[in-house]
């Protein structure tokens, strides 16, 4: 028998599958494990925020303690007598200091050192002492959800991963992280909305212009904040109403005029 000497298919050294598919495959597998670990180690994170007992939190909050911002010191005793007075209901094992800052950005935040700012841009925004009240009251919510502890561990989780992100495929990663910290983020600013709520009527004794400020920075956009740390502005004020009424808040008590011209 004669052997025809025959030459291999030019494409046997070649895929048959797309190179797009399993690329996108490859893409998907790695988004999910890395996703998969965030979510791994945020639930880690939380379970030991759970399990810091009040005395060790106590601890934890000197320990990071700071020195405290001196300037505006009229303002900041008329902060803190607002703050002294809803405290009490948060049966919260530590002091909160609250203080003004000067920043002409609109914003207040709950720091793991145990203390509330408020910005001077923030302050100006506010009509009345009633929504002044309120911020404050949302502040304690975070405290008292220990997500001053959550937020301080969740941006080291962050930081560590994106160490890892520095090329193509991280872009994409990055962008699902931010979003699942976005997602974990807005929830908490939802719970503490609704416990400023509660610290609120019982501190203060009534929710009297509660959700003004609210509605007035409302720019009626949502997706906007798709990927934003703070939910949009209508949903908050939905869910606040909606408490409000389940709970039977003191809503007609008449709002009190700001102290202090901030």
């Amino acid at each position: 028998m004669k052997y025809n000497h025959k030459l291999p298919d030019s494409s046997v050294n070649v895929s048959k599958k797309s190179i797009l598919l399993e690329t996108l495959k490859l893409l998907g597998v790695l988004l999910l494990l890395g996703i998969g670990f965030y979510f791994f180690l945020s639930a880690s994170l939380n379970y030991v925020v759970e399990k810091i007992t009040p005395a060790q939190e106590k601890q934890l909050i000197a320990l990071i303690d700071f020195a405290p911002v001196m300037e505006n010191e009229k303002e900041n005793a008329y902060l803190q007598a607002l703050t002294d007075k809803l405290t009490p209901c948060t049966s919260l094992p530590y002091p909160i200091k609250t203080y003004v800052i000067d920043t002409q950005e609109p914003n207040a935040f709950a720091m793991p050192s145990g203390k509330i700012y408020i910005t001077k841009g923030m302050l100006q925004e506010v009509k009345n002492e009633n929504e002044l009240v309120g911020i404050i009251g949302h502040e304690l919510g975070h405290f008292k959800h220990k997500d001053h502890l959550r937020g301080l561990g969740n941006s080291l989780i962050l930081a560590f991963m994106s160490l890892f992100l520095e090329n193509n495929y991280g872009t994409l990663f990055d962008t699902s992280l931010q979003l699942s910290h976005a997602k974990y983020s807005q929830k908490a600013e939802y719970e503490a909305d609704i416990f400023g709520l509660s610290a609120m009527q019982c501190g203060y004794g009534n929710v009297a212009s509660a959700t003004t400020l609210f509605e007035r920075l409302n720019d009626g956009k949502k997706w906007e904040y798709f990927l934003e740390t703070h939910p949009d502005f209508s949903s908050r004020i939905e869910k606040m109403k909606s408490e409000i009424v389940k709970k039977g808040y003191n809503v007609e008590a008449q709002v009190k005029p700001l102290k202090e011209k901030f």
